[in-house]
């Protein structure tokens, strides 16, 4: 299976109170060929989500004002972002937080401190599915087009090779 992220460069928004965790994620990503647009609460980037429809969000759980299981949720009301891949992180990984980040819409998570090659592992597999799955959501409209405009040529046949229904 091709394992790479076609179409680069990907928009990807950090969300962190923390500057300096925003500076160190883009000195990791930027070489990478990514995109970087910053917010630094959950607040300001709701917004800036949404005027930019990056590829990816990458969250801290814990942020004053809005946290990111918070965002998360309100990310997923609005129907431009519904599927794009939100990676958390965190520092604190108690099953419970995490359980409750993926039932808002989370993605996947990372734990803190970051393992650079993991988070660029998860990118790439979080962009790819993306991108499956929007091939996928491409073919089923076209074989649906496909459907529509050729009843004729779809036939549902029984065991009986005799029978066969339109």
């Amino acid at each position: 299976m091709n394992s790479t992220v076609t179409l680069l460069p990907k928009r990807l928004l950090l969300v962190d109170d923390q500057a300096d965790v925003r500076d160190v994620l883009r000195a990791h990503l930027e070489p990478e060929g990514y995109e970087i647009f910053e917010a630094a609460d959950g607040s300001e980037a709701i917004p800036l989500a949404r005027e930019l429809q990056p590829d990816l969000i990458i969250v801290d759980i814990y942020m004053p004002t809005l946290n990111g299981i918070s965002l998360c949720q309100r990310l997923r009301q609005f129907p431009e972002l519904a599927e794009t891949p939100i990676l958390l992180v965190t520092g604190f990984a108690s099953e419970e937080i995490l359980q409750q980040a993926l039932a808002a819409g989370a993605s996947d998570y990372l734990t803190k401190p970051i393992s650079w090659p993991l988070l660029h592992h998860r990118l790439r597999q979080l962009l790819l599915l993306t991108e499956a799955k929007a091939a996928c959501a491409k073919s089923e409209q076209r074989w649906e087009h496909l459907a529509k405009d050729f009843p004729g040529l779809i036939y549902r046949t029984t065991a009986d090779p005799k029978r066969t229904f339109r």
